[in-house]
């Protein structure tokens, strides 16, 4: 793709037509035929979104970055900041979700205007994430399962401030989402509202960017109770100052990470944690 095609891409996909069902949702090309019975998704949070709404079975192609076994055989498309338009054009879907990315905006404008619906899913928020929930459950038909995952995330967030308010103290928190290099959830992240909800107080100072980097020194000065790491295959405490280490606790949950059907987890491992780290005063092992 040449320069001048991808800023003309760019352009089309900021002015392009906004849903008014959901704030920030955008839909690319053509609105779907009928109903969806082919469905790509270009991350994985989408991806378990659209398996807990009970239509795991007609997602035919993800990233390569999807590791949900009911997906296990639909084709890879690329990555979530560079799909492939030929690959995903070839599996003639009904319908492409995605999230917003400056990194994949042309190719998702190559697929809308080969004629293939798109719909674009802010997952910034919580708010964003029910949002994308409802959107998706209407898209897919599905509208009964998307009310009842948001009855189950409001349900969660509900008993995390409980046992928030039960501990009273807030644990002093970072939640790091990468480590080579050092990337915090800093505020106005999806990672720090959960963190709120848990009854943490992010350590990460209020005027920082959503995702800053942090040298091992500033990670040090901000001294956290308990360092949160997002799950990841390859995730060790390397990157981590030799201090820190001890503080460190490597998250079951993909919550944190891929803001979807996983909160209801991820809330629930958080409180165990804090709750921990709040009664014997250390972090747990």
């Amino acid at each position: 793709m040449t320069r001048r095609t991808a800023c003309i891409a760019a352009l089309l996909f900021c002015a392009c037509r906004r849903d008014s069902g959901s704030p920030g949702e955008t839909r690319l090309g053509p609105p779907p035929h009928g109903p969806v019975t082919r469905l790509v998704t270009l991350a994985p949070s989408l991806t378990e979104l659209a398996i807990v709404l009970g239509a795991g079975d007609r997602v035919v192609g993800v990233t390569r970055f999807d590791d949900a076994p009911a997906v296990s055989g639909a084709v890879r498309v690329g990555g979530y900041s560079d799909p492939s338009p030929e690959t995903i054009i070839r599996l003639a879907p009904d319908l492409v979700v995605c999230q917003p990315s400056p990194g994949n905006r042309g190719a998702v404008q190559l697929v809308a205007d080969a004629g293939i619906p798109v719909q674009v899913l802010p997952l910034s928020t919580l708010a964003d994430v029910l949002a994308a929930v409802h959107a998706l459950g209407k898209l897919l038909g599905r509208e009964d399962a998307a009310r009842a995952l948001i009855d189950d995330i409001a349900a969660a967030r509900t008993r995390a401030r409980e046992a928030a308010a039960r501990r009273g103290t807030a644990v002093g928190a970072v939640l790091l989402v990468g480590v080579e290099p050092l990337v915090a959830a800093g505020p106005g992240s999806f990672g720090a509202e959960l963190l709120a909800d848990a009854g943490a107080r992010n350590v990460i100072e209020p005027s920082a960017a959503p995702f800053p980097r942090l040298s091992p020194e500033h990670l040090m000065a901000l001294d956290p109770r308990v360092v949160l790491m997002a799950p990841s295959p390859d995730r060790t405490l390397a990157g981590l100052p030799l201090q820190i280490r001890p503080r460190a606790v490597l998250l079951r949950s993909q919550g944190l990470a891929r803001p979807g059907p996983g909160i209801v987890e991820a809330l629930r491992e958080l409180t165990e944690i804090l709750d921990a780290v709040a009664a014997r005063r250390e972090t747990p092992p």
